[in-house]
C-alpha cells in the first residue's frame, strides 16, 4: 500500500494502531498510548480521552496515569467518573492509605457529585438552548454519569451547532463505543481529522476489539 517512509510519525502510529489491533494486551494498549502521547501535540481534552480508552482497555499502569487522568477530567467538572477512577486507582494498589493527591481529589469530587447530578437537567437544558460549547459541556457531564446515549445527543449538537469537529466527533464516537453500538462508533471515528486522529484510532480499536470479542 501507499505507506509513508520508515522513520515518519504516521508510521509509528500505524504500527500502534496494529499492534493493539493483532494483540490487544494491557501491555500493548499501554505502549500505544506512549507512543501518540510522545508524537502527537495533544491539548487536554484529548489526552483525556487517550487516558480515557486506555482505562476502557485496563491498560492504566501507573500512578502517574491516574493522576494525569484525575486531573485532567478535573474532580470539580468530571466528579463522578473521577471517583470512579480512584476507586479504581486504590484497587490497584496505587493510593495507599492517606495519600495526599487521592484525599485531595476525592473530597473536591465527592462534595461535587451529588451537585452534578441534581444540576443534570438544567444543565442539559442549557446545552439544548446555548452555544456548541454548552452543548459540549452538558455532553461531558452526562459522560462523566455515564448515560452516553444522551451524552452521544449532546455531542451530535455541539457538531450541528459549529463546535470543534474534531472534538464532538471524537466524544459522539466514544459515548456510541461506551452503548455498545460499535459499528457507528466506527464510522463516527473515522470522521476524526488533525491531531485528536491518532486517539479516534485508538478508540476505533477498543470498538473492534469489543466487536470482535
Amino acid at each position: 500500500g501507499g505507506n509513508p517512509p520508515p522513520g515518519r510519525k504516521p508510521t509509528a502510529m500505524a504500527l500502534t494502531v496494529e499492534l493493539v489491533k493483532n494483540e490487544p494486551t494491557a501491555e500493548n494498549w499501554n505502549l500505544a498510548g506512549r507512543v501518540v502521547l510522545q508524537s502527537t501535540e495533544l491539548d487536554d481534552g484529548a489526552q483525556l480521552d487517550l487516558l480515557r480508552v486506555l482505562r476502557q482497555a485496563g491498560a492504566l499502569s501507573q500512578r502517574s496515569e491516574f493522576t494525569a487522568y484525575a486531573q485532567l477530567a478535573d474532580p470539580r467538572i468530571m466528579s463522578n467518573e473521577v471517583l470512579g477512577l480512584l476507586a479504581e486507582g486504590v484497587a490497584a494498589g496505587y493510593f495507599p492509605a492517606g495519600d495526599e493527591f487521592y484525599v485531595e481529589v476525592k473530597t473536591i469530587a465527592d462534595a461535587r457529585a451529588p451537585q452534578d447530578r441534581r444540576d443534570l437537567e438544567q444543565t442539559v437544558r442549557e446545552g439544548q438552548a446555548g452555544a456548541a460549547m454548552d452543548a459540549v459541556v452538558a455532553g461531558d457531564v452526562l459522560y462523566s454519569l455515564s448515560d452516553f446515549a444522551r451524552a452521544e445527543t449532546m455531542y451530535q449538537q455541539a457538531l450541528e451547532k459549529g463546535g470543534d469537529r474534531d472534538t464532538a466527533l471524537t466524544r459522539a464516537g466514544m459515548a456510541q463505543v461506551l452503548q455498545g453500538n460499535y459499528a457507528a462508533a466506527i464510522e463516527t471515528l473515522a470522521q476524526v481529522g488533525g491531531t485528536r486522529q491518532p486517539v479516534a484510532n485508538l478508540w476505533a480499536a477498543w470498538a473492534e476489539e469489543k466487536m470482535g470479542s
